[in-house]
């Protein structure tokens, strides 16, 4: 994995500015663990919806993201939030990690993006001009098809109360 060049910050901080002026931007579909598909953007019209993008089962950080979070289920489910995690992972494996982990069904997704797409578009795939690839993890909250926070970085975010409270202000 290589470091994100200056072109390539640059560019996502502009990508960052339209999210957080509200800008709509869709994003592919993602497979459940059904192998249904999962419009992302179109969830948060009924419900918030946090938008994860991780590096997969391998990736022992990622899961602690997602263990962290899970230890606030409760919370999220009083707020009436979705946590949507997609990585690379296919159907099967995602259903085998949910089931492992216990995620509760009606707080947690885990989704197989096997081609890349979504998180191409979600900015956290992208193609250097040397032809690497840098992975970012990524978060973001959306709200009735609206960007209310996001979060790049070469780490999952961690910081899940932030996350709470965001979704608190947001709610009310």
């Amino acid at each position: 994995m290589k470091c994100c060049t200056l072109a390539l910050l640059v560019k996502v901080l502009l990508a960052c500015v339209g999210h957080a002026q509200g800008l709509e931007r869709p994003l592919p579909a993602v497979l459940d663990t059904a192998g249904n598909s999962v419009n992302i953007v179109a969830m948060s019209d009924t419900s918030p919806v946090i938008a994860v993008r991780f590096l997969g089962s391998m990736c022992t950080h990622c899961m602690q993201q997602l263990s962290l979070m899970k230890q606030y289920t409760q919370q999220l489910r009083a707020l009436g939030a979705r946590v949507v995690a997609f990585s690379q992972n296919d159907v099967s494996e995602c259903r085998e990690v949910s089931k492992q982990y216990g995620f509760a069904d009606d707080v947690f997704l885990l989704c197989s993006d096997a081609d890349n797409r979504c998180s191409r578009s979600f900015g956290t795939t992208i193609t250097e001009r040397d032809s690497s690839i840098t992975e970012l993890h990524g978060l973001r909250i959306f709200l009735n098809r609206r960007v209310v926070f996001e979060h790049y970085s070469m780490t999952p975010f961690m910081d899940i109360p932030r996350l709470l409270a965001i979704l608190s202000r947001k709610s009310h």
